[in-house]
């Protein structure tokens, strides 16, 4: 009797969809992880963290958590190659960088942004100088969004960062903010916080939050937008926003002095070089 083996041949076709990796816990990283095509879904009612010896890239990476106020927390620098989605809960910075890769603009509406963030209920809380995103190559035309809340709370305000290029590049974008009471502490590198009369203390007529900001890119032209919460705004300035007498003004480096410069008349009339990083902060002049 022949014993007789046939030999099968199998052929599996099926389209590359992307991967789903749902995290309940904590995402520790403690070697190497390759992104590919997928997407990392922090989806649990608990308190999460993003750690691990190794900083982790994600391809796309979404917060889904139970309640607004549930949070996860940054304890590496992070990198995004395609999308940082916020559907609900704050993604905490906690003194860390986050690098998108993405350099595509963004769409949808202020409140529900889409394109590299994109955000329905969630937040992006930096509160601190070093909590920078990173917006690396900001060289095409237009309208790009960072979702930020106002501090590390069950309710977060949305204080988004918006900018409209027009002309030039920024390069790599760098952007961070936090809430200083009285506006303090000063920013790095900040020596004073006089007014336009001389030596003193402005605070008074400043909204207490700071805005740092650097760019990599050769005379970017754009329009930017800070926000800021109403409990950060000072006495005197009208909660009207066609009234507001509020003023962005630049924190600026020279030899001989530093200087808030004044964007209105009378224009600071000195010329000054600007630092990698320039600091803003919204008084009343």
């Amino acid at each position: 009797m022949n014993s007789f083996r046939p030999n099968f041949t199998f052929l599996v076709d099926r389209p590359y969809g992307k991967a789903l990796l749902t995290i309940q816990e904590d995402w520790i990283n403690n070697g190497f992880f390759t992104p590919a095509y997928s997407r990392v879904i922090m989806d649990s009612t608990i308190l999460q963290t993003i750690g691990g010896t190794q900083s982790t890239t994600f391809n796309e990476l979404q917060l889904n958590k139970g309640s607004a106020a549930q949070t996860v927390t940054m304890l590496r620098p992070t990198i995004i190659d395609t999308s940082l989605i916020l559907t609900q809960g704050s993604l905490l910075m906690n003194t860390q960088t986050l690098t998108m890769n993405n350099p595509g603009l963004s769409g949808g509406t202020v409140l529900a942004p889409t394109g590299p963030f994109t955000r329905t209920n969630g937040f992006l809380i930096s509160e601190n100088a070093a909590a920078t995103v990173i917006w690396k190559n900001n060289n095409t035309l237009g309208y790009r969004l960072v979702p930020f809340g106002s501090e590390a709370i069950a309710t977060p305000v949305y204080i988004p960062f918006s900018t409209q290029l027009s002309g030039g590049t920024l390069g790599d974008l760098s952007v961070s903010t936090y809430k200083a009471v009285g506006n303090l502490p000063w920013p790095p590198g900040v020596t004073h916080f006089n007014p336009t009369s001389g030596p003193g203390n402005n605070a008074a007529a400043a909204v207490d939050r700071f805005w740092m900001l650097g760019k990599t890119g050769a005379a970017p032209l754009a329009n930017i937008t800070f926000r800021f919460t109403s409990t950060e705004r000072p006495v005197g300035m009208s909660t009207a926003i066609p009234a507001n007498q509020g003023r962005a003004q630049p924190w600026r480096t020279q030899l001989t002095s530093n200087a808030w410069i004044r964007l209105i008349m009378p224009y600071t009339s000195a010329t000054y070089t600007q630092t990698m990083v320039s600091l803003l902060d919204l008084q009343i002049l």
